[in-house]
């Protein structure tokens, strides 16, 4: 199982923790933010496991470009979530509901765990 060293905060704890508010949701702001906290658990060990050392803006483009002559399936994956986390965060007309949250909490979870931080 891929890991971040011992001292580092687990970004899978951002996964873990939108699941918890996925379960509690009941207003829009809780399933934009499941959404946007589903998306950086992704981004973040996607980028640990990439071992892309970009911090600028670009760097989302960067991993996800990674994958996608190295697993298309994950590839794909991750361009629909951060999709949906970009409708989440930037879109404030279309409204976001609870199946778009379970949504992006379906999608990090197949993506941790091809990426061998879920198992």
């Amino acid at each position: 199982m891929s890991s971040l060293p011992n001292d580092n905060f687990n970004p899978v704890e951002f996964y873990v923790f939108a699941g918890k508010l996925y379960i509690q949701s009941t207003n829009e702001a809780t399933y934009r933010t499941v959404i946007g906290r589903a998306y950086y658990a992704v981004h973040l060990c996607a980028k640990d496991y990439t071992k892309i050392i970009n911090s600028s803006g670009s760097v989302h483009e960067e991993v996800i470009k990674y994958f996608k002559t190295r697993n298309k399936r994950v590839f794909r994956q991750i361009k629909d979530l951060k999709d949906l986390r970009n409708k989440a965060d930037y879109n404030l007309i279309e409204s976001i509901q609870k199946r778009d949250a379970g949504e992006s909490l379906r999608l990090a979870k197949d993506i941790l765990k091809a990426l061998n931080y879920l198992s």
